[in-house]
């Protein structure tokens, strides 16, 4: 019935396209809260890049009718937005140009975390559950040995091609050429981009950011329960946390020039 329905349904007035492992579903759950903020039908509808064969009805299913938004928009006396988040669509070099064809004055939400807590993150996120079978120093190796140079060792294609992305640890932690494919497709005046050590010391200080960003009036959080936190196994060992932190440097330092700003994940 929602497909049948997508002519008179909206697309997207927001997307939180990542990184993975750095609260975005903790954000996209915040925004919920928010009477202004509809949910789509899930968190990850993942179209633009696995499911993109299945055309624009199929997405805009997902997402809340017109009426309902003009309903709701006179009741509360200020716009409903509605968005979804996905974190792979921020690595995914063919999902910024598919966006911008669709949604091209989509708001963009990227959520950075330094990329050394973020691999070791997504690692134990994968070994909890049975997914990851190899130490994580087996993964670190078997990584730096397949990328080469950059991005440059890594497929490209469609999602249903980009299984060694979907399942590495460093390569999602590569932001500056990541965020560097969206911003020659969008003005950087639709990007909101945050530290994720920032959103977890201070919740309400960059939810309030988000919405200032999204046009939405000031919401003051009642649950600040965190989603998808993964347990460790155990701590990074020391001398890894230094190897991956100088793994990491130069790229970060092309991020903070990138972008003119300092995330400070080098210590």
């Amino acid at each position: 019935m929602r497909k049948l329905t997508a002519s008179v349904r909206t697309l997207p007035d927001f997307l939180i396209i990542g990184a993975q492992k750095c609260g975005t579903t903790s954000l996209y759950a915040h925004l919920m809260q928010h009477p202004n903020v509809s949910s789509a039908f899930e968190k990850e509808v993942r179209y633009f890049n696995d499911h993109f064969d299945e055309g624009v009805n199929w997405y805009k299913a997902h997402f809340p009718t017109i009426p309902y938004r003009s309903l709701m928009t006179r009741r509360m006396g200020s716009p409903l937005i509605t968005g979804e988040g996905e974190p792979s669509y921020l690595p995914n070099p063919i999902v910024p140009q598919r966006v911008l064809e669709l949604t091209p004055n989509v708001k963009l939400i990227v959520m950075l975390r330094n990329p050394v807590s973020r691999a070791y993150s997504h690692y134990q996120h994968r070994f909890s559950r049975g997914r990851e079978l190899r130490m994580f120093e087996e993964v670190v190796k078997a990584d730096k040995e397949n990328l080469q140079d950059g991005f440059d060792g890594l497929p490209t294609g469609d999602g249903k091609s980009l299984g060694h992305l979907h399942y590495s640890y460093l390569p999602r932690g590569l932001y500056a050429d990541q965020v560097k494919n969206w911003m020659t497709v969008f003005p950087k005046e639709q990007f909101l981009i945050t530290r994720a050590e920032d959103f977890f010391a201070d919740t309400q200080a960059v939810y309030d950011d988000v919405l200032t960003f999204l046009g939405l009036f000031v919401h003051r959080l009642e649950k600040k329960k965190k989603h998808n936190v993964g347990k460790y196994t155990e701590p990074m060992s020391a001398a890894m946390k230094q190897d991956l932190t100088d793994y990491f440097r130069p790229h970060n330092q092309r991020l903070n020039e990138y972008l003119g700003r300092d995330f400070d994940w080098d210590t």
